[in-house]
């Protein structure tokens, strides 16, 4: 497209839609959300109020549909407003109270003031980024829940597709490095054990934290460790890489077990598993959490002196509790 505006007509309803639910990462996700809100299409009020209402989404995202809402003004779009007017998350609250004073009558304004008084105090709504730091040194401070297996979803295999995961290439790697160093994000990310994963209409890129290269299984068993990101790039807008999950670890329950977690930038679980450790010998598998429109995934591996294998992984496209896809445009 070059350096022409991009515009809602430059997208169908369903590619816009594929992207804000997260089956296909050809923009970002909040661009997509805004070009989406544009479209006149039987149920958008209805996929803004979902992603609004997901608390696994990102609160920045679920602000932006909050704003979307309060711009079409409809009395039903407010009406979904004002039943998100107790939303828990400072930022999506504003969001919502920000759209009902466009859109309010008096009644509603009165309403607004008084869910106001809960954010007179707080100095930003914008909610932190996940410390790596804080994960560290504050673990009884850090609302981060390592899930137990009985949280964690099966794959179907008659549903199931291989995940293609393959190693990624020195020119991505040191790109996508540079981006992130940008970030501050207090991690040294390795260049070398860098992989490419493809699934469910996303690439992502695995990059190992270059302390635990260094250093073996060791700190697996001793406490907890950033063990490395996954990451995307952006490539409409410009070309920038950001975290999508940090895979934490910390030394388990059992015996030579090590329990892994990948969350958000917010902190948010994702997937989990855990690892067994025999000597200088880790095998893990890594599975979805259970969530509303989660993938259920399978990776399994070994992380042997410093090497990372992946011996088998797969997960299904179908996604759990899914929305109800909207017609297509000219049915």
């Amino acid at each position: 497209m070059g350096g022409d505006a991009i515009s809602s007509e430059n997208f169908t309803v369903d590619e816009l839609r594929d992207v804000v639910f997260g089956d296909s990462d050809r923009l970002s996700k909040s661009l997509a959300l805004s070009l989406l809100a544009q479209k006149a299409y039987p149920n958008r009020i209805d996929d803004l109020q979902q992603v609004l209402q997901s608390n696994a989404e990102a609160a920045k995202i679920r602000h932006s549909a909050a704003i979307a809402l309060s711009r079409i003004g409809t009395n039903e779009a407010q009406q979904v407003l004002l039943s998100n007017i107790d939303v828990e998350n400072n930022l999506v609250l504003r969001g919502v109270l920000d759209g009902l004073a466009q859109i309010g009558n008096e009644e509603t304004l009165q309403v607004i003031a008084a869910r106001r008084q809960r954010l007179s105090s707080l100095r930003s709504a914008v909610q932190p980024e996940f410390s790596i730091n804080n994960f560290m040194q504050d673990a009884d401070r850090l609302d981060i829940v390592f899930p137990s297996t009985e949280q964690l979803l099966n794959v179907d295999v008659s549903q199931a597709e291989t995940i293609a995961l393959e190693t990624a290439t020195p020119a991505t790697t040191r790109a996508a490095i540079a981006s992130l160093s940008r970030r501050n994000l207090a991690l040294d990310l390795a260049r070398e054990q860098a992989f490419s994963i493809r699934c469910s209409g996303q690439t992502l890129l695995l990059l190992l934290n270059q302390a635990g290269l260094n250093q073996r299984l060791q700190p697996f068993r001793q406490g907890r460790t950033v063990f490395g990101v996954l990451a995307m790039e952006y490539t409409l807008e410009a070309e920038t890489w950001e975290v999508k999950y940090y895979i934490l670890t910390q030394s388990g329950s059992v015996r030579d077990q090590v329990d892994v977690v990948l969350v958000t930038s917010k902190g948010s679980p994702v997937f989990a598993g855990t690892a067994d450790v025999r000597g200088s010998r880790a095998e893990f598998t890594i599975r979805a959490i259970e969530r509303p429109g989660a993938a259920a995934v399978n990776i399994e591996g070994i992380y042997e002196a410093g090497s990372l294998q992946f011996s088998q992984a797969f997960g299904e496209r179908r996604r759990r509790n899914q929305r109800v896809p909207s017609p297509r445009q000219g049915e």
